[in-house]
């Protein structure tokens, strides 16, 4: 039985590759790509395809988001996080949101196809690269805290988040001052130069 896909990146020459590799793959098969994250939840919900393969780093609602939205929209929804961000502290974060897949873009394609033919037998994958260390303070935040963080760094506001998230104004409000105790950060603009390093917005 032939794998759908659905590729989310908003680098066209990555989406054509990848299409290209696919397309002399007989196990799966490109339902759709697409450049957004908001054009990838949108896809999904009209032609919900096996797994989706996503990049972190987007312009318009990144990797992370579309995945949550996408296991609320679909609690089975199977998605394999495609990025150059390997920070093993975010690794954990993605996994414990329900993420089921991560490859480095360093890898090759057989590794991503791999992957994907795992995940869609419900397996987990994570790109053997990758070294999970909890060590990092970054380790030590919670799944929430590590998501207003990263709504902080987008550059919206409480009530911004709290919207995102679906909690309160007051629970984004602890969530920050509890994520940001614990990096040592005294600022957004702190917040913002934290996931500038990092690779998680871009500079």
């Amino acid at each position: 039985m032939t794998i759908t896909i659905g590729l989310v990146d908003d680098h066209t020459l990555v989406r054509r590759t990848l299409s290209t590799f696919f397309s002399a793959c007989a196990d799966v098969s490109v339902s759709w790509d697409v450049s957004s994250g908001r054009e990838a939840f949108l896809a999904y919900r009209d032609r919900p395809v096996d797994v989706v393969v996503t990049d972190f780093v987007m312009d318009n609602r990144d990797g992370l988001e579309l995945a949550e939205l996408l296991l609320r929209l679909d609690h089975d929804a199977r998605v394999v996080m495609l990025t150059f961000y390997d920070e093993p502290a975010f690794v954990h974060h993605v996994l414990d949101l329900g993420v089921r897949g991560y490859v480095s873009k360093k890898a090759v394609p057989e590794v991503l196809l791999d992957a994907i033919l795992r995940v869609s037998r419900g397996e987990l994958y994570v790109d053997e690269s990758i070294a999970l260390d909890r060590s990092t303070p970054a380790a030590s935040l919670t799944t929430r805290q590590y998501q207003v963080l990263m709504g902080i760094a987008r550059g919206r506001n409480n009530h911004e988040i709290a919207r995102d998230l679906c909690i309160s104004v007051k629970t984004v409000d602890t969530h920050r001052l509890h994520a940001m105790k614990k990096l040592g950060l005294r600022s957004n603009i702190d917040v913002i130069r934290f996931a500038m390093r990092t690779g998680l917005i871009r500079a």
